[in-house]
């Protein structure tokens, strides 16, 4: 027997008030924290502004800029973040940063535009519908905000045609919307590719045959093809050896830096002789390194190709250099900072392994989410599902206190699988470290790909189709036509979407602005190693410095991507996504022009990424409302629905066509009517050399200055540790 389904948990209107009541309690609560941290802690808030303070030099030698102190007011942020406009942002900003904000201030305006003409339209003829008014125990009985969602559409009503024509007009809303996004990225990308920056002097050429693998051949080759504009050649070596005497170097700096921190504080003669045997050290390292330099010399197969101007670094990347595909690839530089010298080293022979490796594993992941999800779907319709036969052992969860119960069904399933998916990047992020991969933003493009797939099957199509059957298992075991009933259920499951978009943005943001895991990391170096010296203080105050674009492009797409599909389904889900991009969009901006530093840029590349994301979230909803169209016995609206594909596929080509290879490569014409095709700045010529071929980078007197190979394009040093006071951050 069902019980009445007005008694089950997300099925009523009080449980999505209840969400949106406790979810502004969240943000609120931890804004809270966030302002008494900013007033206490501003070595985080303030990271800029700190690094700034250290004489920080991008690769052209101009100071890094820092932003101005918000006010420590209440609030006050907001303001801050509201006045910081994109025409301000390109003057201080990397194109990462102003591309991911573009993505998220478009994602906003979009589903703004969406929410408008669905709730005010599309809404109001679902609310029309029959099916609330069919008995209880009718598998297609709705309630709550069911109303107002195409389950309370009978199959046969002529007002489905409604939902036809609104997703013709989500995809024309969205398609316009990106074209007019990837247009601005192509200007964008023209004006980096033309900007100074080592990156548009150079490229890497890969998997160089055996006989050409030596700077000379090489350069023979380059000038052959173009005469006088070779300006070096770096063959990239394997120095595993250099690499550990370099570490055992630092090791010792670290060590001594500490040491002498304490003698400043009390003269001691055993720590003065402890200084002194780790400077013997240092200098032993030093010699060993200079010695095996010239021992260990093996090639990768691999070699950055530095020119003097950009246009012909750019014409070599667009030419086909070899008689043989699979030979002198040649891409892109990275910017020196960016390159992953530890991918480089990998034997491309191991790659295809690697790939298969990960694969396997990808697949034991999906398979033990895929029983994580189904228990998450069951605690959500634990009242419904302790009411059918082989399942009323659960019915002891019904004796709790009603507000657990509603806990249970309301807040944990969507807080458990925010959890869970919350380790996912970081899985993605160790499987991609391993694969052969030469710069660090392809590693975050690929871990944003795997990510966002991850995300998909799991967060969409798991939960959909699990809910889907839990929902309905009682008239399934009845003998009930399975995937009919599956079909005309996958509206309801907008609820738990919807509970499940709130969560993220009331929790996942905040908690992003509130930098918790940097707060708690703090006393625990304090306790530990302590935070005394000019280096201490530094890495205290860069840990996860970072922004990790793989994840929140991810999470952002996969959201996106939930909330279209549901969109003419459940229009109420389109209000819940536009605060979730809002929400992401303010907090997003102060934690990247506040309180992250990234020492390189990948140009703006992920929102390439970002564009086919929403492309696919509209191939996945179109192929979603013809499958259960088809599965109703719908024919005709399916049909409707599958002429939509083509126009789809061809918007997605025409934007493709029209502004993606100057995304790829840039202008020509740009780079020489803007006047950016300057002289070649010399200082670019050495810094595609290997890490294990390149000098010390410390100073004689200096107390403190970070390794060469980490911040070619942001340089660090101070004379004398007078020249700054970074107390105030600390």
């Amino acid at each position: 027997a069902m019980s009445d389904p007005t008694d089950t948990g997300l099925n009523s209107t009080s449980d999505i008030r209840t969400v949106v009541v406790v979810g502004v309690i969240a943000v609120v609560a931890i804004d809270l924290l966030f302002e008494l941290f900013r007033y206490l802690v501003p070595g985080i808030y303030e990271l800029r502004r700190y690094i700034a303070s250290l004489d920080v030099r991008d690769f052209n030698g101009n100071p890094i800029p820092a932003p101005e102190v918000t006010s420590k007011w209440p609030l006050m942020w907001l303001k801050a973040v509201y006045k910081l406009h994109e025409r301000d942002l390109r003057e201080t900003e990397d194109l990462d940063t102003i591309m991911f904000l573009v993505s998220l201030k478009f994602g906003a305006i979009i589903f703004s535009v969406l929410t408008f003409l669905l709730l005010t339209i599309l809404a109001p003829i679902y609310a029309t519908g029959s099916n609330k008014n069919l008995p209880y125990n009718n598998p297609q009985y709705v309630q709550g905000i069911d109303i107002i969602s195409l389950s309370n559409l009978p199959q046969d009503d002529p007002r489905i045609y409604a939902t036809v024509a609104f997703d013709f007009v989500t995809a024309f809303v969205v398609a316009f919307a990106l074209s007019m996004g990837y247009k601005k990225y192509a200007q964008y990308r023209a004006r980096y590719f033309a900007s100074a920056n080592p990156a548009n002097y150079a490229v890497l050429l890969e998997k160089i045959p055996i006989e050409f693998d030596s700077v000379k051949e090489i350069a023979t080759l380059f000038e052959m093809i173009w005469p006088k504009t070779l300006a070096e050649v770096h063959m990239v070596y394997y120095t595993p050896e250099v690499d550990k005497e370099k570490k055992e170097y630092d090791k010792c700096v670290k060590e001594r830096d500490y040491i002498e921190y304490q003698l400043s504080q009390e003269a001691d003669q055993s720590l003065a002789r402890k200084a002194f045997d780790l400077k013997r050290k240092e200098i032993y390292h030093v010699r060993q390194v200079e010695l095996k330099k010239r021992e260990e010399q093996y090639t990768t197969g691999n070699a950055f190709i530095v020119f003097k101007d950009k246009i012909t670094a750019s014409t070599a990347v667009q030419t086909q250099l070899w008689f043989r595909n699979r030979e002198f690839q040649i891409q892109n530089a990275p910017e020196p900072s960016g390159i992953n010298w530890a991918g480089m080293s990998t034997n491309h022979a191991v790659a295809p392994l690697l790939r298969v490796f990960v694969a396997l594993f990808l697949f034991l992941m999906l398979t033990l989410w895929a029983f994580i999800i189904t228990f998450t779907q069951g605690l959500a319709n634990i009242r419904q599902l302790s009411t059918v036969s082989g399942f009323q052992w659960t019915s002891f969860l019904l004796d709790l206190p009603s507000a657990m119960i509603t806990f249970i069904e309301l807040f944990a399933p969507a807080l458990l699988l925010m959890l869970i998916n919350a380790l996912i990047p970081i899985i993605m992020r160790a499987l991609v470290s391993i694969q052969r991969l030469v710069s660090l933003n392809q590693i975050d493009r690929r871990t944003r790909n795997y990510s966002f797939a991850f995300y998909v099957m799991t967060s969409f199509f798991f939960v959909t189709v699990s809910g889907s059957i839990i929902t309905q298992i009682q008239f399934i075991l009845d003998g009930g036509d399975f995937f009919t009933l599956v079909a005309q259920t996958v509206p309801t499951q907008a609820k738990f979407m919807m509970t499940f978009i709130a969560s993220q943005a009331a929790i996942t943001f905040p908690l992003l602005l509130i930098q918790l895991p940097r707060i708690l990391y703090r006393p625990f170096t304090r306790i530990i190693c302590g935070h005394k010296t000019p280096r201490q203080r530094y890495n205290l105050n860069k840990f996860m410095s970072m922004f990790p674009y793989y994840k929140f492009y991810a999470l952002a797409s996969c959201h996106a991507l939930i909330a279209l599909v549901y969109s003419t389904m459940a229009p109420l889900i389109c209000a819940f996504i536009t605060v979730y991009m809002i929400l992401a969009y303010f907090c997003m901006k102060y934690c990247l022009v506040f309180c992250y530093f990234h020492p390189s840029s990948g140009g703006g590349s992920h929102f390439r990424g970002f564009f086919q994301h929403m492309y696919i979230a509209l191939y996945i909803k179109t192929g979603t409302m013809i499958a259960l169209f088809t599965i109703t016995t719908q024919y005709v609206p399916a049909f409707l629905e599958l002429l939509l594909l083509p126009c789809l596929i061809a918007s997605n080509v025409f934007i493709w066509y029209r502004y993606d290879r100057v995304a790829r490569h840039g202008s020509v014409a740009y780079t020489v009517l803007e006047k950016q095709d300057e002289e070649f700045p010399e200082r670019y010529k050495n810094m595609y050399e290997s890490p294990g071929l390149r000098s010390f980078p410390y100073r004689s007197g200096a107390p403190f200055e970070p390794r060469s190979d980490m911040l070619h394009q942001r340089e660090i040093g101070f004379e004398s540790e007078s020249s700054f006071d970074d107390s105030e951050y600390t």
